[in-house]
């Protein structure tokens, strides 16, 4: 059976994604821990690639069914991706739209074609752009983590070694991102 789509709900707390033949049958799954709530803003590209990017490397042409967050519409909106969406923790609303699309094979086929489209204007440098970007964003937010964690037990003080290193980093991250330093 050959895949027709790919539907994602990716919810605060868990991913779940399924790959669908245009009978219905589901291909494959995935299902995560990475919600949205634990992946940073910047890393969705990235945590998305990472959890379903064998399908979409395999079948750039396939439409898309996602939840109606604002980070997917954005998506949708800026890199041309042919989405449908639902609404989010709706799981009937995930069905409908699934329904709709699943016995719409022209409206599939429109999808589809939107999809390669955008996959095929993007170049080999945006794309590296947008991983190095992500994989940035990532770290900062891990290591700030990690910060806040320390302080909130204690362990953080402002004399401190760590401090200093952090001040550090956080102003290599400044200037790699050319933001001014604030006037003291």
């Amino acid at each position: 059976m050959s895949p027709a789509l790919i539907a994602v709900d990716w919810g605060s707390s868990r991913f779940r994604a399924y790959f669908m033949a245009l009978d219905g049958e589901v291909l494959d799954q995935v299902a995560s821990g990475d919600g949205i709530g634990s992946v940073s803003a910047g890393a969705y590209p990235a945590t998305l690639k990472r959890l379903i990017g064998r399908w979409l490397d395999a079948h750039r042409d396939l439409p898309v069914i996602a939840s109606g967050i604002r980070d997917f519409r954005d998506l949708a909106e800026h890199e041309g991706i042919a989405m449908r969406f639902f609404t989010p923790g709706d799981t009937d609303s995930l069905v409908e739209e699934m329904l709709l699309a699943l016995n719409s094979p022209e409206q599939l086929k429109e999808m589809a074609w939107q999809s390669y489209a955008a996959g095929v204007a993007m170049s080999m440098p945006q794309v590296v752009r947008e991983y190095i970007r992500s994989f940035r964003q990532h770290e900062r937010v891990k290591t700030l983590q990690l910060a806040a964690d320390l302080r909130r037990a204690g362990r953080f003080q402002r004399e401190d070694g760590l401090a200093r290193t952090l001040g550090e980093k956080i102003q290599r991250w400044q200037d790699e991102d050319g933001i001014p330093t604030p006037l003291q």
